[in-house]
């Protein structure tokens, strides 16, 4: 089974939030930011009771989730502005389904990702992401199928694929 799918810079967007509040380092980062901002919070005001406390908590979460958002956007906003034409990551990628594994060819590559490589495959309204590690993904979006039923045809025969090689 294969597919060509034309990668935008939307959806890197939409796999960077999709991934934003589910991957652990962004978890960690959020709590080392918290702890600093309330360990400042602590130092510089010396709140005197539990009211006061629980203000620096809030403020210290608060912050932390404004720090980690805009980590995020910063992070995003320099991946997309240093991706080349010629990176091989956006444009058109033509992607095949065997027993073997997930075939991906590009005008800057070609390669075979066995299923045992394959950490995972997510289906979503619009994407299916298959995760090879934390950070690496491949990414094919619903619009490169004509149906929807041809959009889930080839998810379940990926998810089968992968299956029957990998041991869930």
């Amino acid at each position: 089974m294969e597919i060509s799918a034309v990668i935008r810079r939307g959806d890197l967007v939409a796999l960077n939030f999709y991934l934003f509040p589910r991957l652990r380092a962004n978890w960690i980062f959020f709590a080392l930011l918290a702890a600093g901002i309330f360990t400042v919070i602590l130092i510089t005001r010396e709140p005197s009771n539990a009211l006061a406390v629980g203000v620096a908590i809030m403020a210290a979460l608060v912050g932390a989730l404004a720090g980690s958002i805009v980590g995020m956007l910063v992070g995003l906003i320099t991946m997309l502005s240093m991706l080349g034409k010629n990176s091989g990551v956006l444009g058109v990628h033509h992607y095949t389904l065997s027993t073997v594994g997930l075939g991906e060819r590009t005008d800057a590559n070609e390669s075979l990702l066995k299923w045992s490589g394959i950490h995972s495959i997510t289906k979503l309204q619009n994407y299916l992401f298959f995760r090879i590690n934390g950070y690496l993904f491949h990414i094919v979006p619903r619009r490169s199928f004509h149906t929807t039923e041809a959009f889930n045809s080839f998810y379940e025969r990926a998810v089968e694929y992968r299956r029957n090689v990998t041991p869930q």
